[in-house]
């Protein structure tokens, strides 16, 4: 059992540095990527890419602009953005809003008690895929 965890954690990682590591990724490898994902692990790719002053959602390929411990100020809706806040990981709004549709749709079942590990080995899936409700983001921010 704890062989099998160990595999499909490295298999987790591996997912997520194909996210990460790139500028950005195609549609059909973030939604093979989120099959194994529980919502943290989706959350722990957006703070890595962001980390790297990339914008958080894996399929916009846009820089960061830095702003440590510099308060954004959104006029248009009268808000206040604190540096730790999610959207500071985002390129844009737009970006943000994206993102949350897809981790929505993670599911928070264990990775290790899917279908797509139980019997028929590690990547054999058995779930239904998550459907992508968003376009794939080459433009630049709305800022």
């Amino acid at each position: 059992m704890d062989d099998e965890k160990e595999k499909v954690d490295n298999l987790v990682f591996e997912k997520q540095e194909q996210l990460f590591t790139n500028k950005t990724c195609s549609k059909d490898v973030l939604l093979h990527a989120i099959m194994f994902f529980e919502p943290k692990h989706y959350d722990e790719v957006v703070i890595e890419r962001s980390s790297m002053l990339l914008c958080g959602y894996p399929l916009c390929g846009n820089n960061l602009t830095c702003t440590s411990g510099k308060q954004k100020l959104n006029v248009k809706e009268r808000l206040v953005i604190k540096p730790e806040d999610d959207v500071n990981k985002f390129c844009s709004s737009t970006c943000q809003r994206e993102s949350e549709k897809i981790k929505m749709q993670i599911s928070f079942t264990s990775v290790y008690k899917r279908a797509i590990f139980k019997g028929q080995g590690i990547g054999a899936s058995k779930e239904p895929p998550v459907k992508l409700l968003v376009k794939e983001r080459r433009r630049p921010p709305l800022h």
